[in-house]
């Protein structure tokens, strides 16, 4: 209980330890903290969207960024979430990534 695994979509899933790299974005889970963070590995100067959905497509936090720096970390307090799968967006001018995740 309290584990979050990191489902990519487009790679296969990730345990406990591991730091996947998902096209410049790193993921750190602490699954004592409930916390998942995103470490940015390459610069975005356009608007960057940052969405979480639940399986049933409702928005369950959102933000939005001018821009992000390479080594920018963000974090998520997964703690108000319910158990189940999540989704979360990244959206930019020129990128679409989703990743599926487990709470």
């Amino acid at each position: 209980s309290g584990q979050i695994i990191v489902l990519p979509i487009s790679l296969c899933s990730v345990g406990l330890n591991d730091q996947p790299e998902i096209e410049n974005i790193t993921i750190y889970n602490d699954q004592n903290n409930n916390i998942m963070t995103l470490q940015f590995n390459k610069n975005y100067d356009n608007p960057v969207q940052l969405t979480i959905l639940n399986i049933s497509g409702q928005i369950v936090f959102d933000t939005k960024h001018k821009s992000i720096q390479k080594g920018e970390v963000i974090k998520f307090n997964l703690s108000p979430l319910s158990k189940g799968m999540y989704l979360i967006n990244i959206i930019s001018e020129n990128e679409y990534k989703s990743i599926k995740f487990i709470n």
